[in-house]
């Protein structure tokens, strides 16, 4: 599965054969060194060519990846969510021809994830503790939520990540405890892995739908999958633990 890429993959001022190191990434690609370590962290760009001391060379291949996630990201308005899972393995995957043109219906079909006009919260009961302005940018920045729009809208799902944070420092686990808000990547990371799974079962089995009819079935089952996922976690977590002495 390809998607097309930005006539700005390769800088035209950076020979496609001379070595490059960080600055040359953040030049080339337009985004923050913070950004670029975020993206090699969570396992979206191709180990560095060689380090040499302190410092890590790359080639044209890893400004050709920035690129595709800017336009992924930019161009084809994916959450990072999605993207990671299309680099973490549901593109490189052997589809065939009837799956493959399912997937790319299903996203001709879905319109953008809706954002919540307010600029804050979607419910009408704000968390008991405001996420700090350094947090939200913190997220932003590691790809864990989108940016807000013009209007300063969050999506939906980021608002509700950021009550989700505030509601955990409220119990305890926040920073006073060593728990910073990125912290919170080892989720993002665990439910990439799990929509690439899912996404493999159902384009196996749903090739024959339209893709408005696959999409009605997927908004269909995330309720149910959400009320699965959450009891299997809790039972994960209560197994870990142990029984009560």
């Amino acid at each position: 599965m390809h998607f097309l890429k930005s006539s700005s993959d390769t800088p035209a001022d950076t020979p496609a054969e001379a070595p490059l190191r960080m600055r040359d990434l953040v030049r080339g690609s337009g985004l923050s060194r913070e950004t670029i370590h975020f993206y090699q962290r969570e396992g979206l760009l191709p180990e560095p060519l060689a380090k040499v001391r302190n410092s890590a060379i790359y080639g044209p291949e890893h400004l050709e990846r920035l690129a595709r996630i800017r336009v992924l990201r930019d161009e084809q308005f994916l959450p990072l969510r999605a993207i990671k899972a299309i680099f973490l393995g549901i593109s490189e995957r052997d589809f065939t021809p009837s799956q493959s043109r399912l997937l790319r219906a299903m996203r001709e079909a879905s319109r953008p994830t809706g954002r919540n006009p307010s600029g804050d919260f979607p419910t009408s009961e704000r968390p008991s503790e405001s996420v700090d302005p350094v947090e939200r940018h913190a997220l932003v920045q590691a790809g864990l939520i989108e940016p807000p729009g013009p209007e300063g809208e969050l999506a939906e799902e980021d608002a509700e990540i950021l009550i989700a944070w505030a509601e955990l420092k409220r119990v305890g686990i926040g920073p006073e405890r060593g728990i910073e808000v990125t912290d919170i990547a080892h989720v993002d990371r665990a439910m990439s892995e799990l929509v690439a799974a899912e996404f493999d079962l159902f384009l196996a089995g749903f090739s024959d739908l339209s893709g408005a009819e696959a999409v009605e079935v997927v908004h269909r089952a995330i309720p149910i999958l959400e009320r699965l996922i959450a009891a299997v976690h809790r039972k994960k977590i209560n197994r870990f633990i142990g029984p009560a002495s």
